[in-house]
């Protein structure tokens, strides 16, 4: 059953992969394959206008696949990304991958596209031996939609953006991170170097041990999100660094907590002057819904925190 029903998802895909234009197509439920979508459709939402060479993976894959089709699929992102370069394209199938060591990225453009959030028909990564990060990105453009990540370790995390160099617009949406009360963070964005013009939109996060997302990179935003928190964690962790790290931007994302022991966005550290804009979020079951060392180096508007009476403007000091 599990065959039929994973192959009956991707049989658009498959039935016209014989053709390099079988591509995604993106909806605002998540990532769906869809026929007749074409490579130049593909490289008309690339933010650069570029796309390479298209990889396949599949758990179900056979051994010394080389990758360039569903049929012929390699078995693990390690191996694709062993052979993909600048620009290309790594399509995952839904499955398990149990990957040996971090999966470091260093090819510019590169996107990484799996079939959704969908618990049923998700790509869930996961490193084999827990000691290390999930995902490092050390590339610009790069693209990170569809897949699902488990980290089940202290000290590590799904994602680690600029641990070598600078980066810049990396792009991660509609992707679902678990971390069983173990896992550092979600997502951490780069201390020694920046990571500009970093977009997290359409994810869902639950139970990280410290925060969901270090939030450390200039002209920043994240939207649309929906964050459950472990007990004594935080939502946003923002601590600029560097000179200041300015410009992030905040809006409608939903954060709950899981007691009264939860920060939902925490600013640690003293912005440029006005930089941060944070709105239009709900934050529940959080003893502190905001706490700021900025308060006259951010604005906070419209943002609400639920309570018995269904809810409230908050500001800063709440």
């Amino acid at each position: 059953m599990k065959k039929f029903i994973k192959y009956f998802v991707f049989l658009a895909v498959i039935v016209s992969s014989v053709s390099a234009n079988a591509q995604w197509k993106y909806d605002l439920h998540g990532l769906q394959p869809k026929i007749g979508v074409s490579i130049e459709e593909l490289r008309a939402r690339s933010a650069i206008g570029v796309i390479g060479d298209i990889w396949y993976v599949d758990d179900d894959g056979a051994a010394g696949n080389g990758g360039r089709s569903w049929g012929k699929a390699v078995t693990t992102l390690t191996k694709a990304l062993s052979l993909a370069g600048d620009f290309d394209v790594i399509l995952v199938a839904p499955g398990e991958y149990e990957e040996l060591d971090v999966l470091n990225i260093t090819e510019e453009g590169l996107k990484i596209i799996g079939p959704g959030i969908d618990s049923q028909n998700q790509a869930l990564i996961y490193v084999a031996d827990s000691t290390n990060h999930a995902m490092t990105i050390n590339a610009n453009n790069v693209e990170i939609a569809g897949l699902g990540f488990t980290v089940n370790k202290d000290t590590y995390d799904a994602i680690r953006i600029a641990t070598t160099v600078s980066t810049c617009k990396t792009y991660i949406h509609h992707c679902r991170f678990d971390g069983y009360g173990q896992g550092e963070y979600a997502i951490h964005t780069g201390t020694s170097y920046d990571s500009p013009d970093l977009v997290v939109e359409y994810c869902t996060f639950r139970s990280w041990k410290t925060a969901v997302i270090y939030a450390n990179a200039t002209r920043a935003i994240y939207r649309y999100n929906t964050l459950f928190l472990e007990a004594a964690t935080v939502g946003f962790k923002h601590i600029p660094t560097g000179g200041s790290r300015p410009d992030q931007f905040y809006t409608h994302n939903q954060i709950l907590g899981a007691n009264s022991t939860d920060t939902g966005f925490e600013i640690t550290n003293t912005p440029s002057a006005l930089t941060y804009l944070i709105t239009y979020n709900i934050i529940a079951g959080c003893s502190t819904s905001i706490t700021s060392k900025a308060t006259n180096d951010a604005v906070f508007i419209l943002n609400y925190v639920g309570d018995a009476s269904g809810g409230a403007l908050v500001d800063p000091s709440s």
